[in-house]
């Protein structure tokens, strides 16, 4: 084989793996929607807020789980971060989650190594549509907006963990 097709070879090769690579990796997110992160969506006292009101959540949470939720196989359940999608047109909610994450660890009497199993979860909040951001807000500026109703609803923060995520 000659020089020349040798190189010809080894580019298409190149090319045909590169294109390969491409069309395996994950699409790009789109770039044109109105959704954005809810915190960036807010500024000033409903950011405030917002934050004050995620704080409690999470203690919330911490002062159920060992009764609830932390009792079985994953004991050690931490809250990471609630968050929301708002339309940044109108302010109204697409979706919000609260983010968990356990861990489950066992010695290997063997090897003396440490097998662990992770667990996480995405607990989506029960809201209704066309909800916006500062009724939600408001709905939760209690002391245990875990347990408070949201906006048009008798459910709660809780019955969407019961709900969609741990039982």
């Amino acid at each position: 084989m000659t020089k020349t097709k040798h190189a010809g070879l080894l580019l298409g090769f190149t090319l045909l793996f590169s294109l390969s690579a491409n069309a395996l990796a994950s699409p790009s997110p789109p770039t044109t929607g109105t959704y954005i992160n809810a915190t960036t969506y807010m500024s000033g006292a409903q950011l405030d807020a917002w934050y004050s009101m995620t704080r409690r959540l999470k203690s919330n949470f911490d002062n159920i789980c060992a009764d609830s939720f932390c009792g079985g196989y994953f004991s050690n359940i931490e809250a990471l971060r609630y968050n929301c999608s708002v339309d940044q047109t109108t302010g109204h909610i697409g979706m919000c989650a609260w983010t968990f994450a356990a861990s489950n660890e066992e010695v290997d009497p063997i090897s003396g190594s440490i097998v662990v199993e992770k667990g996480s979860w995405r607990c989506r909040t029960p809201l209704d549509q066309n909800i916006g951001i500062a009724k939600l807000i408001t709905a939760l500026a209690g002391s245990t907006p875990l347990h408070a109703p949201l906006p048009g609803s008798r459910l709660t923060i809780l019955d969407g963990l019961v709900n969609d995520c741990f039982f």
